[in-house]
């Protein structure tokens, strides 16, 4: 059951990603100087992973370490979302999702709300997620499961040198994951609808999340512990992404994780 659901899972989210990139190849295609404006505006975003990526290249050639499945992960996220992005601004802008806050020109407010007081739902928001899957795995007893423990070794996990990879996962896969499951589904979904409701806004979420469990089915057993923690966590960021903006859901999947990786939560 748990092996159908992760391929099953696998192919829809090909089949997105296939749909996604083409959407935004159309964009690009339409509105190259948008495209630009995409890509000199999210600088700061492609530069940081640049740098994790680029730092994991040097430090495996200098040590000799096997670039493993993770690192791969890491790389392939990252590129996928740099090229589906200009199509997800498209439909961000035309849904009226915030803006980017490096795109304003006020740094000091942002959406009629002070940088202190986003910075602060951000952070409060991660800090709720990492209540909440605390909860659900003392609640339920939740541990790794042994097969995808053995998994990760077959990966490369257990070589010298691969917690440098685990920490800039903690890092690369915030801004990769809130840019496809929030960002740009979210928006081009929503744009799909004539006229955006409360309802259709919650239904867009829901799938999001969804689509996000599926994909980490059968880490953690007993089976539903880490899927339901998934689930109410994508909930939550894709309410923030679409109040506060991406860089909110970014922010807080980034305490979630940090928390995640220093042993706080064990599982």
């Amino acid at each position: 059951m748990v092996d159908f659901l992760k391929y099953t899972a696998n192919i829809v989210y090909l089949v997105v990603l296939i749909l996604l990139i083409l959407h935004s190849i159309r964009t690009i295609s339409r509105h190259p100087q948008f495209a630009l404006l995409v890509y000199r505006s999210s600088f700061f975003i492609f530069l940081l992973l640049g740098i994790i990526i680029t730092a994991l290249t040097i430090y495996a050639l200098l040590t000799g370490i096997f670039i493993n499945i993770i690192f791969l992960d890491i790389t392939t996220t990252a590129i996928t979302a740099a090229v589906i992005l200009p199509g997800g601004w498209t439909s961000a802008r035309r849904i009226n999702i915030p803006r980017a806050i490096w795109l304003r020109r006020s740094y000091r407010r942002y959406k009629g709300v002070s940088v202190r007081r986003f910075l602060g739902v951000s952070i409060c928001a991660g800090f709720l997620c990492v209540i909440y899957t605390a909860a659900l795995f003392h609640i339920f007893s939740g541990h790794i499961n042994p097969e995808f423990l053995e998994e990760l070794r077959r990966s490369g996990l257990e070589q010298p040198g691969t917690e440098l990879i685990q920490v800039a996962s903690v890092v690369a896969a915030p801004f990769t994951e809130e840019i496809i499951f929030r960002f740009v589904l979210i928006s081009v979904l929503l744009s799909r609808f004539k006229r955006i409701t409360s309802f259709n806004t919650a239904l867009v979420v829901v799938l999001s999340s969804l689509l996000w469990t599926l994909l980490h089915t059968g880490m953690t057993l007993p089976f539903g512990v880490k899927e339901a923690q998934i689930f109410g966590t994508g909930l939550v960021l894709g309410w923030l992404m679409l109040r506060y903006g991406l860089e909110a859901s970014i922010i807080a999947h980034i305490v979630l994780n940090l928390n995640v990786s220093l042993g706080i939560l064990l599982f």
